[in-house]
């Protein structure tokens, strides 16, 4: 596996790897991490993976991001 891009964003880090045919979209936020696999054969191009890194998508990953929080700081209010 290899990085091939790195992208920094507010809050979070962007990183886009290269696997066995796939490029992997892994987006980390302190303890939190999103990750999405797209076949080459689907998409294409490194470009194209970054045509999918919109606005959109980056509001959805940010309030995933939250709710993460949101449910970790639940359970972990249990057990303290």
């Amino acid at each position: 596996m290899r990085i091939i891009e790195s992208i920094t964003r507010p809050g979070y880090l962007v990183s886009i790897l290269k696997m066995n045919d796939k490029f992997i979209i892994k987006l980390e936020a302190g303890p939190y991490e999103q990750t999405y696999k797209v076949s080459d054969m689907d998409i294409g191009s490194l470009g194209n993976v970054k045509k999918l890194l919109t606005d959109e998508f980056y509001a959805k990953v940010e309030e995933r991001f939250r709710q993460m929080n949101a449910d970790f700081s639940i359970e972990l209010a249990k057990h303290i």
